[in-house]
């Protein structure tokens, strides 16, 4: 583990997606940093090795920089296992109330945060009156928050992800009509990453810090079609599983705020199992399903490297 990451430079504990992070980020460095020695990069069958001497266009320059004058679409395009695994693409619309006219921004991602609300407690009427309070205080990221309900959705969570959102008025200047008006602003899922990683946001930061331990409902499959951009539009909408993808991860956080024990459930060759440090047993669906997520991971069911109409794959072609 690179311990001069940005994850992992400050003292004290680090959560799980933290090293997550950090061990993406130093093996995507470990690769490019040595992009022009063959002998220590893996194969990669799904391409020629001639995509092996783009990794050094990747690499961190010294000083930490990035190669200079490169699209940041082009992070997207990384050929190293990091990239190709775990990179997708989110694409941001905003749209002009005056002229109607929208604005499209991609930006890569190797996971996604999404939102978990307090679940609902049996605290005296003016504790909750004060959480509520502080919970509204609070910048909102993506949507309208749901009530306080004692278990949530995931996909309900991923679609307020990407609602359409209304923009402060007057914020936004138009370059079509050169007008500063009113505008709403959307994500999209443009780019489907072959592992989709999703990260539950357990911590709230305000006065203080504490832990979200309201219950998410996950399924086994997720269908992300609703999310992505002009999946209504295109053929591959009536393929069942183009959108598709399996989960086969869970990472669950036990205990407390400042202290706990991490253990994950994991899918091999259709059975699940339970690990929990150097101890490892058969777990039931149920089991899985009834666990409090902290990060879950999703494998897309129909792999391939042939963009589509729709929404687009991994692949140099796709863009």
């Amino acid at each position: 583990m690179d311990s001069s990451s940005a994850e992992l430079s400050q003292s004290g504990q680090h959560d799980a997606h933290e090293m997550f992070i950090s061990a993406l980020n130093g093996i995507h460095n470990s690769l490019t940093a040595h992009a022009l020695e063959r002998k220590k990069l893996p194969a990669c069958p799904w391409e020629g090795e001639h995509m092996l001497e783009h990794l050094h266009e990747h690499a961190e320059q010294p000083s930490g920089a990035r190669v200079p004058n490169r699209a940041v679409d082009h992070v997207a395009q990384c050929p190293c296992v990091i990239h190709r695994t775990f990179c997708g693409r989110l694409q941001s619309s905003v749209t002009c109330l005056a002229c109607s006219k929208s604005t499209h921004t991609r930006e890569p991602f190797l996971d996604l945060s999404l939102q978990v609300y307090p679940m609902e407690t049996n605290e005296p009427d003016d504790s909750k009156k004060k959480r509520t309070v502080a919970a509204d205080s609070k910048k909102r990221e993506k949507g309208t928050p749901v009530a306080e309900t004692s278990a949530q959705s995931l996909y309900a969570s991923l679609l307020r992800y990407c609602a359409k959102e209304q923009l402060p008025e007057a914020s936004y200047r138009c370059s079509h009509c050169l007008q500063s008006s009113k505008a709403t602003k959307q994500l999209h899922l443009y780019q489907l990453p072959p592992v989709l990683c999703i990260q539950l946001k357990r911590y709230e930061h305000g006065i203080g810090t504490s832990k979200v331990d309201a219950r998410v409902h996950f399924p086994l499959v997720l269908d992300v079609r609703e999310c992505c951009t002009g999946a209504q539009e295109t053929d591959e909408s009536m393929d069942p599983f183009a959108y598709a993808y399996d989960l086969f991860t869970v990472v669950v956080h036990q205990s407390t705020l400042t202290s706990g024990h991490y253990t994950n459930f994991s899918k091999w060759r259709d059975a699940w199992y339970r690990y929990d440090d150097d101890k490892v047993t058969r777990a039931s669906i149920a089991q899985v399903l009834e666990a409090r997520a902290y990060q879950l991971f999703y494998l897309r069911r129909r792999l391939r490297n042939q963009p589509s109409h729709g929404v687009h794959t991994l692949s140099k072609s796709s863009t």
